[in-house]
C-alpha cells in the first residue's frame, strides 16, 4: 500500500471520538468517589495487556494482544517445549546457541535472503493531517521512552478491577491493581525507547513503524524480556512546503 488508498480486506476504524481523550482525562477520568464529596486522585499510568498506540490493524482490530501477537501470528515459529534450548549465563554449560521461539519473515532483497520482522498493516487512529502543539507518539524524538513493558508475563487477573460488594465500591481500578503497582515500582520494567537514529520528527508521519523485542530464554518454559526499541521510518508529511505557501514555522 502506497498510503493513498486501502486494499481489501481492511480493518474498520473506530470513530475518532471513541478513541480520543482530552489531556484532562488523566485528571478526572475515573470519577470515583472515595468518600462522600471526595473523588479519587488523578492517576499517572495505565497498564494494558495489549500494545499501546498500535491499533486498527489487519487481523487485530482495535487492540493487538501481546500474547496473541507472539504466539498466534503465522510468521511466528514456536519451538516445542522438549526441543527448546535455553541460554545459561555460565559458558561451561555450552548453551550459547539457543533454540527458541522467533517471529520473523524471510524476504529476498536483491537476490539475498534476509530475515525481517513480521509485517502488519495498520492505519492511524489519530488525525495525522492536523498539526499538533505537542509531540504525538509517532513524532517522539530519539532516545525518548514511549512506554514500558514488563520483563515477565503478567496474569490476566492482575489487570482486572476489584469491587467490594460490602461497601459497594471499586477499590482497585482496571489496569492499576496492587500487583501491577509493585511491578511498576520495581526493576522489572523495560523501557520501549525510540531509536537514536530512526526517531520521529515533529509534523511528520512515519509510514513504517518497527517494534523490536529481544528476550532471554531463562529455561524451557520461561522467557524474560531484555530490551525493546521503536524505529520510525519512511517519514512523510501532509504540510505544504514553504515554497508552495506552507507555514515555515511548522516545517
Amino acid at each position: 500500500d502506497d498510503g493513498r488508498g486501502r486494499t481489501f480486506p481492511y480493518s474498520v476504524q473506530d470513530k475518532y471520538e471513541s478513541v480520543h481523550e482530552e489531556e484532562l482525562w488523566w485528571e478526572i477520568g475515573d470519577q470515583t468517589e472515595v468518600f462522600p464529596g471526595q473523588t479519587m486522585e488523578k492517576f499517572s499510568y495505565l497498564a494494558m495487556p495489549y500494545l499501546p498506540f498500535f491499533s486498527n490493524c489487519d487481523g487485530y482490530d482495535s487492540h493487538i494482544s501481546i500474547s496473541r501477537l507472539l504466539e498466534d501470528h503465522p510468521n511466528c515459529t514456536l519451538i516445542r517445549y522438549e526441543n527448546t534450548v535455553p541460554v545459561y549465563q555460565y559458558p561451561w554449560f555450552n548453551t550459547l546457541s539457543p533454540l527458541s521461539d522467533t517471529c520473523r519473515n524471510l524476504v529476498k532483497d536483491e537476490e539475498v535472503e534476509i530475515y525481517k520482522g513480521i509485517p502488519i498493516s495498520c492505519f492511524y487512529e489519530e488525525e495525522v493531517d492536523s498539526p499538533n502543539d505537542k509531540l504525538r507518539w509517532f513524532e517522539m524524538e530519539p532516545r525518548m521512552t514511549l512506554f514500558s513493558l514488563s520483563k515477565n508475563a503478567i496474569p490476566a487477573e492482575n489487570f482486572e478491577a476489584k469491587y467490594n460488594r460490602l461497601v459497594g465500591q471499586v477499590i482497585e481500578r482496571w489496569g492499576r491493581s496492587k500487583e501491577i503497582e509493585i511491578i511498576r515500582s520495581s526493576q522489572d520494567m523495560i523501557p520501549v525507547s525510540v531509536d537514536e537514529v530512526k526517531g520521529g520528527i515533529k509534523n511528520t508521519i512515519p509510514r513504517s513503524v518497527e517494534l523490536e523485542l529481544q528476550y532471554y530464554q531463562v529455561n524451557r518454559g520461561e522467557k524474560r524480556l531484555v530490551s525493546a526499541y521503536i524505529y520510525f521510518d519512511e517519514l512523510c508529511t501532509t504540510i505544504k512546503p514553504r515554497q508552495m505557501g506552507g507555514n515555515a514555522e511548522l516545517m
